[in-house]
C-alpha cells in the first residue's frame, strides 16, 4: 500500500451517468511508481472516491525534475469490460439489473462474473417502460444511453474496507459533470 502525500495537482471528474476521470502531477516517488499499475485502484478520501490505473509515466519538467502522471478512469468503467446483447421492453430498472445480474454477478459462464460486484441502491420513482435493441455492445455504453436518454445517474464506488465495487442507479440533483482540481 502507498499513500499521496505530495503532489503538483489532482485533476478528478466526477460525472452523473457516464464514466469519470482522474490524472495526478507528482514528483516521482520510486516507491509509489513500483506499486501503481495498470488496475491499481485509487482511493480520493477528499471527495471519497475510487478509480483505476489506466495509464502512468513519467517525465522530464523544464528544470529536469522527473514528474509522475497518473490516469485513470471512475470505478464505472469495469462496465465496458462485458460484451452483451440485449433486446427486450421493461423498465429502465429492470433492464440495468437484468444487465449487471447477467454479466457481472449471477452470469450463465461464471468466469464472467466479478467477485464482490453487488448492486447496492436502484433508486429512481419514475421508472418508464422502454424497448432496446443492442447487440454486441460492452454494458457501460447500453447503461450510459439509457441513462442519459432519461436523466438517470449511475456509478460503481468501491468500498475499500470490504473490497466490493457496488452500482448505484439513482435520480439526483447532480445532473453534470463535477471536477475537482487542487
Amino acid at each position: 500500500d502507498g499513500v499521496i502525500t505530495q503532489y503538483n495537482s489532482v485533476k478528478w471528474v466526477r460525472s452523473y451517468n457516464d464514466v469519470g476521470d482522474f490524472e495526478i502531477e507528482m514528483p516521482l516517488d520510486k516507491h509509489l511508481f513500483s506499486i501503481i499499475n495498470t488496475n491499481t485502484v485509487i482511493y480520493n478520501k477528499e471527495v471519497n472516491e475510487a478509480c483505476f490505473v489506466l495509464n502512468k509515466r513519467v517525465l522530464n519538467d523544464n528544470e529536469g525534475n522527473e514528474i509522475f502522471y497518473i490516469t485513470g478512469k471512475s470505478m464505472s468503467h469495469i462496465l465496458s469490460s462485458r460484451i452483451t446483447t440485449y433486446v427486450g421492453t421493461a423498465t429502465i430498472s429492470s433492464i440495468v439489473t437484468s444487465l449487471l445480474n447477467n454479466n457481472f454477478i449471477k452470469a450463465t459462464n461464471t468466469k464472467r462474473n466479478i467477485p464482490n460486484f453487488a448492486i447496492e441502491t436502484v433508486n429512481i420513482t419514475h421508472d418508464p417502460e422502454i424497448s432496446i435493441k443492442y447487440e454486441n455492445v460492452d454494458v457501460l455504453t447500453i447503461i450510459t444511453e439509457i441513462t442519459q436518454q432519461y436523466n438517470i445517474g449511475f456509478k460503481v464506488t468501491y468500498d475499500m474496507k470490504n473490497k466490493k465495487f457496488l452500482f448505484k442507479l439513482y435520480k439526483g440533483a447532480e445532473k453534470n459533470t463535477v471536477v475537482f482540481s487542487y
